[in-house]
Order: structure tokens, then sequence, then C-alpha cells
């Protein structure tokens, strides 16, 4: 998968602290911010299991009603 993100001049502080965590962390610049948007969005999951979930359209629509309080 390939993602293009556009930045402005005022994100520049954003990417020196991106560059700062990823060379603090010896991991790529994409691995840092894959890591804060699964921090973000799914703090009990990994990655792995946001994915999985993503790609098999039943267990999403059972996390969905999960989520909303409704079973089957």
């Amino acid at each position: 998968m390939q993602l293009t993100i556009y930045y402005t001049k005022d994100d520049q502080y954003l990417l020196d602290q991106i560059d700062d965590k990823a060379d603090a962390e010896r991991r790529s610049k994409s691995a840092v911010i894959l890591s804060i948007i699964e921090e973000y969005f799914e703090a009990d999951k990994k990655l792995g299991e946001i994915l999985c979930g993503h790609r098999n359209p039943e267990a999403r629509g059972q996390q969905t009603q999960a989520r909303s309080g409704l079973t089957r």
C-alpha cells in the first residue's frame, strides 16, 4: 500500500518530532506514523488486528454491533 500525505509549512514542527522519534527508536518515519495512528484509533488492539477486521466484513459488522451494544 502506498499513501501520499501533503504537508504545509505549519506542519514542520510535527515532522521534526516524527524525525526525532524515528531516529531515537531506529525506525522509519512510516512506522512511527502508523504507531501513532494505531495508538489513537485502536488503543486496545494491534495494527494486525485492525487490518484483519477491515478485511473481514462479517467481523467488522460484529465489532460495530458490539460497540453499539447490539447483539444478534
